[in-house]
């Protein structure tokens, strides 16, 4: 039986990371068991999936849950649904610890990402308090760039035109204020926008043939997708709510996936 997440949270006992992040835990339980969510990292316990999820990175991605499963944390923006599942632990993440400073980079960029290649320069962008100098380098080379965030803290970094690669490149960034966000794996190549209706949503393991699709995908390495979690608005926003990322999975939306290997 499945019970909502919202109504068995006041139950769960509170524990605090070392680095001051706040979560709950409960045992022998999975949220939303078939999606992965935001995406995965290497875990052994659960105050890892506590301060992973409350760090700066997923805090602003939408994390808010995770479920800890066979050495990784699994994690998620929302609450869903609660399965009892031997062996799993989850949790949700209260709130982040207090930030030592005012600086933030736009959610739609992320590790693993593709940005537009020459003769396009990819921007890097992100806020901070007015006045912050917020530097971007490239594979930690010595051609930096720099960025002044404006009176709406606003700040853009224009990177130098890059070839298409399946190099993976680092990109760091760093603010005077002591911000600082490491975006890895990232490749540079052609980016295409993808919108619809539901019809947008049927993903490959959906297909009649998903199963060799998937397993032919990893054919392609350079090929990624982001979603953009949705949300509405009544007046024109910054930022995207929250995205999450896959590489050539059966999570792929099918329309975009082929129309990418055309």
């Amino acid at each position: 039986m499945m019970k909502v997440l919202s109504s068995v949270l006041a139950a769960l006992p509170l524990f605090a990371t070392a680095q001051g992040a706040s979560c709950t835990v409960f045992n022998n339980t999975d949220i939303n068991p078939h999606t992965s969510g935001l995406g995965s990292i290497p875990a052994t316990s659960i105050e890892q999936c506590c301060a992973a999820c409350s760090s700066e990175e997923w805090w602003l991605k939408g994390c808010r849950f995770y479920t800890l499963s066979i050495g990784s944390c699994w994690l998620k923006a929302d609450n869903g649904t609660v399965v009892p599942s031997a062996g799993h632990i989850s949790g949700k993440a209260i709130a982040p610890p207090a930030p030592a400073h005012n600086f933030t980079v736009a959610r739609v960029l992320s590790s693993n990402m593709v940005l537009q290649q020459a003769p396009a320069a990819a921007n890097v962008w992100g806020w901070a308090t007015p006045g912050t100098a917020v530097t971007v380098t490239l594979d930690g080379g010595a051609a930096a760039r720099t960025s002044t965030a404006d009176s709406n803290g606003t700040w853009v970094v224009a990177l130098s035109p890059q070839h298409a690669s399946m190099q993976a490149r680092s990109i760091g960034i760093t603010s005077s204020n002591g911000g600082k966000a490491t975006l890895s794996n990232v490749l540079f190549g052609d980016v295409l926008f993808c919108s619809g209706q539901s019809h947008m949503t049927f993903s490959v393991n959906q297909d009649m043939d998903g199963a060799s699709t998937i397993a032919n995908s990893t054919s392609f390495p350079g090929l990624r997708m982001l979603t953009v979690d949705s949300d509405t608005s009544t007046s024109l926003v910054d930022d995207i709510k929250a995205a999450k990322g896959a590489l050539y999975n059966g999570e792929f939306f099918i329309l975009s996936y082929y129309w990418n290997l055309l």
